[in-house]
């Protein structure tokens, strides 16, 4: 295959994902909103003033709004850790692991990295690369692929210096 024609494909496969993803997030906003409308229509009075008896309201599963805390009552919030970025590579790192670790299989290549982003270490990615990808640790490429991938990790692969 040509380099355009790769390229082309791996724009295929990455829009098809997006597309999908806009898909489930459109379907999950379709059904709140569909539950949203039954609650408002579940109450006569909803349009003004809500006047049913406390009894015959239907409590929603979600809390309801109120004002916003004051300074001394908002509790600390502890920060989550930062999210794992996805693997990106240069073009030209992705052609030349894709000719030379993954054999031009594009296939193979995105069945790999799917695999690794669901990994959640630099060390659990290299023992793949190595094991499961049969990698030589010595090669100046594997040490450039697992120095690319980890970089999500904000690290350095640990198995090779």
């Amino acid at each position: 295959m040509d380099f355009f024609r790769i390229f082309a494909l791996n724009m295929k496969q990455e829009l098809l994902e997006i597309s999908r993803k806009i898909s489930e997030l459109a379907e999950q906003l379709n059904a709140l909103a569909a539950r949203y409308e039954q609650e408002l229509n579940a109450c006569p009075h909803a349009e003004d003033v809500c006047e049913c008896d406390e009894s015959t309201k239907e409590q929603p599963d979600m809390p309801a709004i109120t004002e916003a805390p004051t300074e001394a009552e908002t509790p600390n919030i502890v920060q989550s850790p930062q999210p794992i970025k996805p693997i990106q590579f240069t073009l030209n790192d992705r052609y030349r692991f894709l000719r030379e670790i993954f054999g031009n299989s594009i296939s193979e290549m995105t069945d790999a990295i799917t695999d690794m982003e669901q990994m959640s270490s630099a060390e659990e990615v290299t023992a793949y690369v190595i094991g499961t990808l049969n990698q030589d640790p010595e090669q100046q490429i594997t040490k450039d692929f697992l120095a690319a991938v980890n970089e999500r990790f904000n690290e350095r692969p640990t198995l090779l210096a």
